[in-house]
């Protein structure tokens, strides 16, 4: 089992569990470093201060790393400086996820959802303890909702259940979302009972598991192909695709019926 990234309590009423946070995805990105073009080996980032704003350029000088002060922009040009022990005085530490609310699921706006953990129990004498909260998120269909702080950041915090497994997953924080009345978005635009019935029986045709259907990132895999080749000695031929374009506006049910029909044939 991977190391736990949070050790708390967390606390719904007066019951309080004991658990340990585990990261619940592991991204599979392709890590690409900058490299010399000669020598293809990485190269180093120099940190250069340019000296004073209007100052003698030959005050440019390097900075070491230790040496450097986190500072915020609330000017053009103008930083006010917080240290780190600023900074850790200003959160609050303690390592515990106290449950301020329950929510309905569709209650949250999806763009809230950030980065989801395991929550599990620290001791098996927490595993009762464990069962029942589980329990009652998932009878209630409830989310619940509270403040946690990970590395030093704080965050909103929502728990809820997948399967056998208490989840608790970050939010971002409400007033980071954009607000959506600026954008200009479409109203219903005439469409007929006959469409929106042939887009449910579409809708309907797709629907499935999740846990069947077939995702994979093709882009992560025809990179490491690409890269496996050239490690190789290979040169592979050049994957050329073209983009799809937008479904022209012509006959919205014969596009529905003719994507039906496929959908049944395949």
């Amino acid at each position: 089992m991977s190391r736990s990234t949070w050790n708390g309590t967390l606390s719904f009423g007066l019951i309080h569990l004991p658990v340990s946070l585990f990261t619940a995805v592991r991204e599979q990105d392709v890590k690409f470093r900058q490299l010399c073009p000669v020598h293809r080996q990485p190269i180093s980032m120099k940190r250069i201060c340019a000296g004073a704003p209007g100052g003698d350029p030959a005050e440019a000088h390097e900075v070491a790393q230790g040496d450097l002060v986190s500072g915020y922009e609330h000017a053009p040009g103008q930083f006010v400086v917080v240290t780190k022990e600023e900074r850790a005085a200003s959160r609050e530490d303690k390592a515990s996820f106290d449950v301020r609310l329950f929510v309905p699921h569709d209650a949250l706006d999806p763009r809230l959802f950030d980065k989801p953990y395991l929550v599990l129990p620290q001791k098996p004498d927490a595993a009762r303890t464990y069962a029942l909260l589980r329990e009652a998120l998932a009878r209630s269909s409830k989310t619940g909702i509270g403040l946690i702080t990970l590395r030093t950041k704080q965050h909103m915090g929502a728990i809820r259940v997948a399967g056998d497994v208490v989840l608790l997953q970050t939010l971002h924080w409400p007033d980071e979302l954009v607000d959506m009345g600026e954008f200009a978005l479409p109203g219903g635009t005439g469409l007929g009972d006959r469409e929106v019935a042939l887009a449910l029986q579409l809708v309907d045709s797709l629907s499935g598991a999740l846990a069947t259907a077939e995702f994979k990132d093709g882009h992560r895999e025809r990179l490491q192909r690409l890269i496996m080749a050239r490690a190789e000695g290979e040169e592979p031929e050049p994957d050329v695709r073209g983009e799809p374009g937008g479904t022209p506006v012509t006959d919205l049910v014969a596009l529905l019926e003719a994507s039906i029909a496929a959908r049944r044939a395949a």
